[in-house]
């Protein structure tokens, strides 16, 4: 019997209750067409304001709108019925995060161009992709090929077109009934219920951290709500959340002030008596006390594994929860890189998975569609896959783009590998990764496994007119990182004209590294750039021991060191440089040599927090003039085994101990408290009170003789 567009909608939303899955439907036609259907399917359900949400910009009066860069704002609460407007844009990240508020039996429909047309159109996210001198037109389409290809492969979404409606029945079986049932408020399941009673548990039992994991849906923010307000009400004093943004955790909040009352709801803030739920960032959290505090960390994956370690540290009672498959990062990295840390430093810590979801049932076919058009389910090689890798005989390449689209394999285990190994990998990053124009893309290989892979942006040159606004500091265009820093923030405007490969990720497997696969992919690129007339090959990133030590083993100098932590790392971005030809060399040393001037001042002023691990390894190859003459000697000679005050003695000491730090044998002598006593007195210029107050200024000083003595001995 043929049914009308009524009817089937219909039809289909009762098979997707009676299952409690959500319903995708992809509306495709010319733009005016689709958005009338959306219309009149909002207005067959009769879907309530509060229950439905457009994310477009052109929503149609009485309805709920929001732009793709606004939906954190929406993502605590539910909806019935979702229409996404890919007309507006296909952001990735977006798609997938707003998807998680449709409740099961829901309705989400996708507004696009025809499928056969839609790579072709001028998608307003292009704009994101590109950088100067491309335009639009320069942008891939890759991403969009792949995911129509995936919408008709895909036999449990509906398709309608100016042609006629598409929909197979739903077969899907009736799941068994759901445990949802089986529990009160303020549980929305017993898996959820479980994991509070076993958190809360935990953390009485002294220095035991414990990691909850889950995929969305599955409410974990709720349950870190629900155990901040049980924790207060047992008369815990101060619980502390943290995470990427105060936007994360808005549902920790909502759902804990809702079994306070009454409280006093402030943005970031619920105070109930004398006990106090607060926001605080990553990095303040890592600069405060934990003990006799309670620290709450949401969204783990997308904060640094040494940050990470910071919290563990400080705070003795402790709770790591992250989504495995996530949009703000990947709980897959969090789990390899993390779980080392955990074992060695608290090997007692107890793991958490909520699997049951809370909106919808298992089995629910929108997600299995997102896990698959977004890669979230992309994963690189297991850990037994890998150990059949040895790191040699290894294939090194730079990968056509086309070629990824056509070998899904391929995509999927480069994806899983940038995912695996860097904390901000999104699903956005996938678009970038097929479609920027500016981008290389690596990936080494054995036995046509992928063990290594690197991303390369191209950058450069710079119009004169360009680089004279960079250097005045009127424009910051998009892209660009290095030219832009190294003319605008470093003041060369000689670097206009070169041309850079901006490494932005290079990712090997955890099983391999340390074997000497990203020395042979970075010697690839680097003999790549100089065939295609690069002059520079640089990176930036957060400033580690870990980090400067790979860079500078790989032949990569630091120019420059960002005066300001990065809020959610903690860290102070560092921007490394390798030349390539003689512009580049010449650009290198004059900022190498800058960089030897501006850092001991530095070390004063802006960098007076700077971690004393970081500063020996700035150090290494730096020209500094450390040459100690007779009357240093003595000065020294004079303070070590004599009363000559610290005061007299400043310069020749400064000099001593750069001499000492850029000697590895010198400094790696010295233990962690005499490294910072000495970085912290004598470079970083800190009063004998900052350094420690407890310790008095006779104790400290009768310690600094000490060390500066051995530090004359070893030099």
């Amino acid at each position: 019997v043929r049914m009308t567009r009524r009817e089937t909608v219909v039809q289909l939303l009762e098979g997707a209750r009676r299952n409690n899955h959500r319903q995708l439907l992809v509306v495709s036609g010319d733009h005016d067409w689709t958005i009338a259907q959306a219309e009149q399917i909002q207005h067959w359900l009769c879907a309530h304001a509060d229950t439905h949400l457009w994310v477009s910009q052109k929503a149609p009066a009485g309805s709920t709108g929001v732009g793709s860069r606004d939906l954190h704002r929406y993502l605590g609460r539910e909806t019935e019925l979702l229409i996404f407007d890919a007309w507006d844009g296909f952001n990735p990240n977006a798609f997938g995060q707003i998807s998680g508020t449709l409740c099961g039996g829901g309705l989400l429909i996708l507004l696009c161009p025809d499928l056969n047309d839609w790579h072709e159109y001028e998608d307003p996210e292009h704009k994101a992709l590109v950088v100067e001198p491309y335009g639009v037109e320069a942008v891939g389409r890759r991403f969009i090929r792949r995911l129509v290809s995936l919408i008709h492969q895909e036999d449990q979404l509906a398709l309608l077109t100016p042609d006629g409606f598409y929909a197979e029945p739903y077969e899907r079986s009736i799941p068994s009934p759901s445990e949802h049932n089986n529990v009160s408020a303020p549980y929305a399941s017993a898996d959820q219920q479980k994991a509070v009673d076993l958190i809360i548990k935990t953390l009485s039992r002294g220095r035991r951290p414990v990691v909850m994991t889950a995929d969305r849906g599955r409410g974990k923010s709720a349950a870190l709500g629900i155990i901040a307000s049980q924790l207060m009400l047992k008369g815990n004093k101060q619980v502390w959340v943290t995470a990427p943004s105060l936007d994360n955790v808005a549902e920790v909040f909502t759902h804990a002030a809702a079994q306070l009352a009454p409280a006093q709801v402030e943005k970031g803030r619920v105070t109930c008596g004398s006990t106090v739920l607060q926001y605080i960032t990553p990095d303040d959290a890592c600069r405060i006390d934990g003990h006799g505090a309670v620290l709450l960390v949401d969204e783990a994956a997308a904060i640094p594994a040494p940050v990470l370690t910071r919290l563990l540290d400080r705070f003795p009672r402790i709770v790591f929860s992250t989504t495995v498959h996530g949009y703000e990062g990947t709980g897959q990295g969090f789990a390899v890189r993390f779980r080392r840390e955990l074992d060695r430093r608290t090997p007692n810590w107890k793991a958490i998975e909520l699997l049951e979801p809370i909106r919808w049932s298992g089995g629910d076919p929108l997600e299995a569609f997102i896990f698959e058009s977004l890669l979230l389910n992309a994963e690189a090689l297991s850990e037994d896959q890998a150990q059949r890798c040895d790191g040699e005989a290894l294939t090194i390449r730079c990968v056509e783009r086309d070629q990824l689209l056509a070998d899904d394999m391929l995509l999927k285990q480069l994806f899983g590998l940038l995912v695996l190994a860097h904390y901000r990998t999104t699903p956005g990053d996938l678009r970038i990764l097929l479609d920027s124009p500016n981008l290389t893309v690596w990936v080494a290989q054995q036995d046509k496994q992928v063990v290594g892979a690197a991303l390369i942006a191209e950058e450069g040159p710079i119009s004169v007119e360009l680089a004279q606004a960079l250097w005045e500091g009127t424009r910051r265009p998009k892209g660009h990182l290095l030219p832009q820093t190294v003319i605008g923030q470093e003041g060369y405007l000689e670097a206009a004209p070169l041309r850079c490969g901006r490494i932005m990720r290079i990712a090997v497997h955890p099983m391999l590294q340390r074997q000497g696969v990203a020395r042979q992919m970075l010697r690839e690129i680097a003999e790549y750039g100089m065939q295609h007339q690069w002059d520079y090959l640089g990176s930036s990133f957060g400033a580690t021991e870990e980090l400067l030590l790979f860079w500078q083993n790989n032949g990569f100098g630091a120019i420059r060191l960002g005066e300001n932590r990065d809020a959610v790392s903690g860290t102070h971005a560092a921007l490394v440089c390798r030349p390539l030809s003689d512009p580049g060399r010449l650009m290198f040393n004059h900022l190498r040599d800058r960089f030897t001037q501006q850092l001991p001042l530095l070390l004063g002023y802006n960098l007076r927090d700077l971690e004393v691990e970081v500063l020996p390894m700035l150090l290494q190859g730096m020209r500094f003039d450390t040459d100690l003459s007779r009357h240093d000697l003595r000065d020294l000679e004079a303070f070590v085994q004599h009363n000559r005050s610290y005061e007299s003695c400043i310069a020749p000491i400064r000099k001593l101990v750069i001499r000492a730090l850029k000697n590895r044998s010198v400094w790696h002598a010295l233990t962690p408290d005499e490294l910072s006593l000495l970085v912290s007195k004598a470079l970083q210029q800190r009063s004998w009170e900052e350094i420690n107050a407890e310790s008095g200024r006779k104790t400290l000083m009768r310690r600094m003789r000490a060390l500066i003595g051995e530090c004359l001995r070893l030099s």
